[in-house]
């Protein structure tokens, strides 16, 4: 695969910098008439009046966006700070340490939420095994109170047998006098 046809593939046929046409020019980020090189960190697609719009100007928002673009897609960015210092690469270079930037940013976001995510979930680990436990006390005081249950039942019935005899005494007693 050509590099023109890998920047075809790579960008999906969109315009990088509108996101809503066809993208069928190839536009050097930095162009080469600034000292831009034609490799595949440096191209994107472009659709016609994007490109146009652009032409050989350093439109910082553009610039951003195609930096974007290239470094979610794994193009390495640091041909950036190998180009020679002038007043247009160091707003590259400002637009690409803004980028980094909020990369880091970004990053330092996730892993907060993994960690948070991480926390919430061992608190809910941690609600469920004191659920289990519960659970566990409540189901043995439930046995409890279902042996007490029989226990007295039990007593009920001695009792009532007791009071049977007892009945049964007073009448052969009354019997016999």
């Amino acid at each position: 695969m050509g590099l023109y046809s890998y920047i075809r593939y790579r960008d999906q046929g969109i315009c990088v910098y509108c996101e809503d046409e066809i993208g069928q020019e190839i536009d050097h980020v930095l162009p080469r008439s600034r000292g831009g090189k034609t490799i595949s960190a440096n191209l994107v697609l472009a659709c016609g009046a994007c490109n146009r719009a652009k032409y050989s100007h350093l439109d910082e928002e553009m610039i951003r966006k195609a930096f974007v673009h290239l470094s979610k897609h794994g193009e390495s960015l640091d041909w950036v700070y190998e180009i020679s210092v002038n007043s247009d690469t160091e707003s590259f270079r400002s637009v690409l340490a803004a980028i980094k930037e909020e990369d880091h940013k970004d990053e330092e976001r996730d892993r907060q939420d993994e960690l948070d995510w991480i926390q919430r979930n061992q608190e809910d680990e941690a609600r469920h095994h004191r659920s289990l436990d519960l659970q566990k006390k409540f189901q043995t005081r439930e046995k409890s109170v279902e042996e007490l249950q029989k226990m007295l039942d039990r007593e009920h019935k001695k009792i009532v047998r007791l009071q049977e005899e007892l009945a049964k005494n007073i009448s052969n007693t009354k019997k016999l006098k």
